[in-house]
């Protein structure tokens, strides 16, 4: 199975990249108030962040070791037919 999450390193470059590359060439003091209050909220969260990447992570390895159980019971079952 391929891991196709990406680490958090790498998700708040893609995040900073992007709010940069929208950024307008003016930045009016009440549009720098906005961003620094959506930053902070982001701080706020970013815990939250966490634990549901780690919450992906589990849910991947059940769905793996489901699979492979369910693998190795058709084998078992095909192995009593022969």
């Amino acid at each position: 199975m391929v891991n196709n999450i990406i680490s958090e390193n790498e998700l708040q470059e893609k995040i900073l990249y992007d709010i940069i590359q929208y950024l307008p060439l003016r930045i009016t003091l009440e549009q720098m108030h906005a961003s620094e209050s959506f930053a902070a909220q982001f701080e706020s969260l970013q815990p939250s962040f966490n634990q549901m990447d780690q919450l992906i992570l589990d849910i991947s390895k059940q769905c793996e070791d489901v699979a492979d159980a369910t693998q190795a019971l058709d084998e078992e079952m095909a192995r009593k037919f022969k």
